[in-house]
């Protein structure tokens, strides 16, 4: 990512209509909806009225999770009223709901990890995605599966090699078996 983009993920109740109301509340200009294909997300892109801010509103479909991604001189600014707004989460806010006694919470935090991922492995992905691997709950579990595949790092074939070793249910198994496959046919094995 980016250093200079902030990401929050919307919490589960959050959808991408979610963070239109909040830009037409904050009479930030519509620049463009690009629509969902197979390979590409949803999104809603706003900009602030400075005109260099943009605030990307992004459906991932893959994980199952709704983000902000904002640019520009007044990101800041622009973050801090969609996470007011919308109970957003950052890295930090993500990583405490990985605490959370609602398993609910668990997998929304990981699928939010894997959306908001970097291009290159991040020891403190790598460190979340380790400790979920022993969640006593199958929904964060499966979740894991979906944000492995999403990452897609070589540095995480160790926890992925972890989670296929230690996996008990079937279910989680055949898609743990399946990030696997697409891992080897397009990772090295480190």
């Amino acid at each position: 990512m980016p250093t200079d983009e902030i990401l929050i993920v919307f919490p589960p109740a959050r959808a991408t209509v979610s963070g239109v109301d909040v830009a037409i509340e904050q009479g930030w200009r519509h620049a463009q909806t690009i629509d969902r294909a197979e390979k590409r997300f949803y999104e809603e892109i706003y900009r602030v009225d400075d005109g260099g801010t943009v605030v990307r509103f992004i459906d991932d479909h893959f994980v199952m999770v709704v983000f902000a991604a904002v640019t520009g001189p007044d990101r800041e600014k622009a973050a801090a009223i969609i996470q007011k707004s919308l109970g957003g989460l950052d890295f930090d806010g993500l990583v405490r709901w990985l605490s959370s006694p609602e398993e609910r919470r668990r997998a929304h935090a990981i699928r939010g990890l894997g959306a908001i991922c970097p291009n290159q492995a991040d020891p403190r992905w790598v460190d979340a995605f380790e400790k979920a691997v022993h969640d006593p709950s199958v929904q964060v579990r499966l979740a894991l599966a979906d944000s492995l595949a999403r990452a897609a790092w070589p540095e995480l074939w160790p926890v992925l090699d972890d989670f296929a070793r230690d996996e008990k249910d079937d279910s989680v198994r055949a898609e743990i078996q399946q990030v696997r496959e697409a891992y080897a046919a397009n990772l090295p094995h480190t």
